[in-house]
C-alpha cells in the first residue's frame, strides 16, 4: 500500500529568480523553469530543453539527456521525512546518480539551483537547437508516454538495442514501441497498464537473447 502526493498546487509551484539565487517548488513546471532561467540570463538548464514534469520528478530521478542532468546544475534541496521533519539537504549528500538519487522515503518541497549570469541570446539559441533535435528524433510531446523506458547499457544506446531486434512499431493490445524511437511506448486510448508491461517484458526478453544485455528499467513502476 502506498499513496501518491502531487505538488502540483500552492507554494510548491513558485518559482524565484533573484539576483542572488534560483529557487523552485518540486511542483513547479520543468520546461517553465528552463525558459524563465533563460530570460533571466541564467544559465545552464537550456542543456536539458525538452525534458518534462514537474521539477521534483526531474530532481528525483535525476533526468537529463546526453547534453547533462538535472544534478550538475542543484545546490540543494529541501525535503520532508517520513516523520515529518523538514531539512535542507546539500547536493553532496542527494546521491546523484545515472538516473537515480539517493531520496527513498523522502518528499521534495523545493531546489536551489546553481544557475550563473551569462549570455542570454546564447543559452536561448541552444535551448532551441536541443528541443529541436529532441523533437525530430522523439514522439511528439503530445503523445501518451512515459518517456524513455530503459536506461542507456554503458557503452550502447537501448533504443538501438531494440530497434536491432526489430521491435519497432511492435503492439501488445493498445501499447506499442514507437517507430521513430524504439525505447519510448506510446499507449492509444484503450491501452492497459498490463499491456505496456507486457511490452516491457518482450522487449527485455529480445534484447536478452539478442545482444546478451540485460536492460535497465528506466521508469518506476509502482
Amino acid at each position: 500500500d502506498g499513496a501518491v502526493i502531487s505538488l502540483r498546487a500552492g507554494g510548491f509551484e513558485e518559482i524565484n529568480i533573484t539576483d542572488d539565487e534560483v529557487i523552485a517548488g518540486a511542483g513547479a513546471d520543468f520546461p517553465a523553469l528552463i525558459r524563465e532561467t533563460i530570460a533571466e540570463s541564467r544559465v545552464g538548464l537550456e542543456a536539458l530543453a525538452g525534458i518534462p514534469g514537474a521539477v521534483g520528478g526531474a530532481i528525483r530521478m535525476n533526468a537529463g539527456g546526453r547534453y547533462g542532468e538535472v544534478g550538475q546544475f542543484v545546490k540543494d534541496i529541501t525535503v520532508v521525512d517520513i516523520a515529518g521533519e523538514e531539512r535542507v539537504m546539500p547536493v553532496d549528500q542527494v546521491g546523484f546518480a545515472y538516473r537515480r538519487t539517493g531520496l527513498d522515503n523522502l518528499i521534495i518541497t523545493s531546489a536551489r539551483f546553481n544557475l550563473p549570469f551569462g549570455d542570454r541570446e546564447a543559452a536561448h539559441d541552444r535551448y532551441r537547437e536541443i528541443w529541436i533535435e529532441k523533437h525530430d528524433q522523439q514522439p511528439p510531446v503530445a503523445a501518451r508516454s512515459a518517456g524513455c523506458i530503459f536506461k542507456n547499457p554503458l557503452g550502447s544506446s537501448a533504443g538501438l538495442l531494440i530497434d536491432r531486434a526489430g521491435l519497432k512499431g511492435f503492439r501488445v493490445g493498445g501499447a506499442r514501441i514507437s517507430e521513430r524511437h524504439a525505447n519510448f511506448i506510446l499507449a492509444e486510448e484503450a491501452a492497459s497498464s498490463a499491456d505496456v508491461l507486457r511490452l516491457i517484458d518482450e522487449a527485455r526478453d529480445r534484447v536478452r537473447r539478442d545482444a546478451n544485455i540485460e536492460l535497465e528499467l528506466e521508469i518506476q513502476i509502482w
